[in-house]
């Protein structure tokens, strides 16, 4: 990898780069702009914490103006998994979840962070965000560490935004939704309240009770206002250790007031092999009205 240095001020790099440079709440960040939609990367907090429509200041994501929350950072989460395998099953590592940019490079379209070292044989974390045509890809690249991890990709919502998903049978499983996290007991043949099946079409939508759901990995379809957000998986790079959760990857979690009042949109990728230096990408798309009709 190419070393990171630290952010030059120099207004000529600024007009080479699709990344500029900017603040946010007061932080240090850069930002990125389409004809559809601008992109915020704060650095103070290493993500991710605005993605909306262009020219205006509304924002898909959860990320609070502060970085006070107990909760942590907000906007888009990058951890390495199985969650069951931390030391602790709460809070994430800080290098994770309340750590600025250790250091970090913009180039063309993409921005690079890298983020302080991971504890406990956890591989270290680079952030790539990068502009491609009409769609964001954010990467995360796993860089040396002595044990397996997944990449799991979290984007936090408000809970008013409703998810749409495609009921599919998973290959090897069977399944078409696991319930992985439960706070109330549901009958086996019942689906949860936050659960609506219309056909082969699946509803989920927020209520003042936590779930996690698990799907077959497909785009996740995430509707706020007049707004849609497609997330997908992108790329995927490594050799492969394990497959957690059965590989069923695109996940749903619902919050609650006591455990984050939140609707977050996850695609996870399978255990990449210790120290292989794995890449896992995941891929926004923001419209408009309804979302295009996907094959």
């Amino acid at each position: 990898m190419a070393t990171l240095l630290p952010m030059a001020t120099s207004p000529s790099k600024a007009h080479e780069t699709t990344w500029l440079e900017t603040r946010w709440n007061g932080e240090s960040a850069y930002s990125a702009h389409t004809g559809t939609w601008k992109a915020v990367v704060s650095l103070d907090r290493g993500r991710l914490v605005h993605f909306g429509p262009a020219d205006t200041d509304y924002n898909f994501l959860a990320s609070d103006a502060t970085k006070d929350g107990e909760e942590g950072y907000g906007g888009h989460r990058v951890w390495f998994g199985p969650q069951q395998e931390w030391s602790a099953p709460w809070p994430p590592p800080e290098a994770w979840e309340h750590a600025g940019a250790a250091r970090w490079h913009a180039s063309e379209a993409s921005l690079e962070l890298e983020m302080p070292p991971s504890p406990d044989g956890w591989p270290n974390l680079v952030r790539v965000y990068r502009v491609e045509s009409d769609r964001l890809v954010c990467g995360v690249r796993a860089s040396g560490g002595t044990r397996p991890a997944q990449v799991m990709q979290i984007l936090q919502t408000p809970p008013g935004t409703r998810v749409v998903l495609q009921c599919i049978r998973d290959e090897n499983t069977q399944e078409w939704m696991r319930v992985l996290r439960k706070d109330q007991d549901h009958g086996s043949l019942i689906l949860p309240e936050h659960v609506r099946r219309d056909g082969d079409t699946v509803h989920v939508e927020y209520r003042n009770s936590p779930i996690k759901l698990a799907f077959a990995t497909q785009p996740i379809t995430a509707i706020r206002g007049e707004y849609t957000l497609i997330v997908s998986k992108g790329e995927e790079r490594g050799p492969i250790a394990a497959t957690p959760d059965d590989g069923l990857y695109t996940q749903i979690y619902l919050g609650a007031p006591k455990h984050g009042n939140v609707v977050e949109l996850e695609q996870l990728s399978p255990a990449f092999a210790a120290g292989s230096g794995g890449l896992a990408e995941m891929v926004l798309e923001l419209h408009q009205g309804d979302s295009p009709k996907r094959d």
